[in-house]
């Protein structure tokens, strides 16, 4: 995973370029490829709503991770975990199978595999 800890081997995103720049946004499945040749099997992808939307509309997450805090926050400007245009209906909402439910501290962490 990408994250905490990680050690890059030298090089191996060298000469990594936006091939095709959106608003100067990192083209994630262009990206994805270019770890898949380097041998990296696993992401953490962590950022906002935005990040997040990409990704999974882009299918290409596997494996979510949720923390959820005891807050309310509300409003209607808000940040949620997904941005994006996110679905009409639900029958098209991303299922989360296998999922866990943890408690760490305060919060709760939920994880669970995006059925495809």
């Amino acid at each position: 995973m990408l994250g905490a800890g990680f050690v890059k081997p030298a090089g191996s995103l060298a000469g990594f370029t936006n091939p095709a720049p959106n608003g100067g946004r990192v083209d994630l499945a262009a990206l994805v490829r270019r770890l898949g040749e380097q041998q990296v099997q696993s992401v953490l992808i962590e950022g906002g709503g935005t990040l997040a939307s990409t990704a999974l509309a882009a299918g290409l997450v596997d494996r979510v991770y949720f923390f959820i805090a005891p807050l309310i926050i509300g409003g209607a400007s808000a940040p949620t975990a997904v941005d994006g245009e996110g679905v009409a209906r639900l029958a098209d909402a991303w299922r989360i199978r296998n999922m866990k439910v943890r408690r760490i501290g305060e919060d709760i962490l939920v994880t669970g595999d995006i059925a495809r």
